[in-house]
């Protein structure tokens, strides 16, 4: 029997980047919220700025954007941070293809994902929304948060249309 070389190694990475997902998402999801992008764009550097500009509090604004960094939207040098060209394109509020309303998204249905295992057992949802009591308050939530991305990807194409 051969003996699995190094390249061919089963190792956990995958499980770990999945587990790790939820973090992630969280992270990014609070930058938005707190606009940190906006604000280092705006010119707000030091982790004292962008909590003043936030209105949030000093410790919790470092660890946050020491995390945006170790998660690839943010550089630091020194106790400077400024934005990557991905976070600079798409989550800085006021350009054309900004996506922070897609934070929104994420968010409508976090609570309900606490649920999926009792919803797998049972084979009901944890709530649901196709009945007009829950529609009425989740659907206009959804609307609101989709439509700007929505707007703007549709401004975008026509645009790109010949006259």
């Amino acid at each position: 029997m051969a003996l699995k070389t190094k390249k061919n190694a089963l190792t956990p990475k995958p499980i770990l980047e999945d587990l790790a997902a939820s973090w992630r998402t969280q992270t990014l999801v609070a930058g938005i919220r707190l606009d940190v992008f906006t604000h280092i764009t705006g010119g707000k550097r030091t982790a004292k700025e962008v909590a003043e500009a936030a209105d949030a509090s000093l410790r919790g604004m470092t660890n946050l954007l020491d995390a945006l960094v170790g998660i690839g939207y943010l550089r630091k040098n020194g106790g400077r941070y400024s934005v990557l060209p991905l976070a600079a394109t798409f989550l800085v509020r006021g350009k054309q293809a900004y996506m922070g309303s897609a934070a929104h998204v994420a968010t409508l249905n976090w609570e309900a994902w606490n649920y999926l295992t009792e919803a797998v057992k049972t084979g009901h949802p944890y709530r649901a929304i196709n009945v007009a009591e829950a529609g009425k308050e989740f659907f206009p939530k959804l609307v609101s948060a989709i439509f700007p991305n929505s707007f703007a990807a549709s401004r975008a194409a026509v645009s790109s249309l010949p006259e």
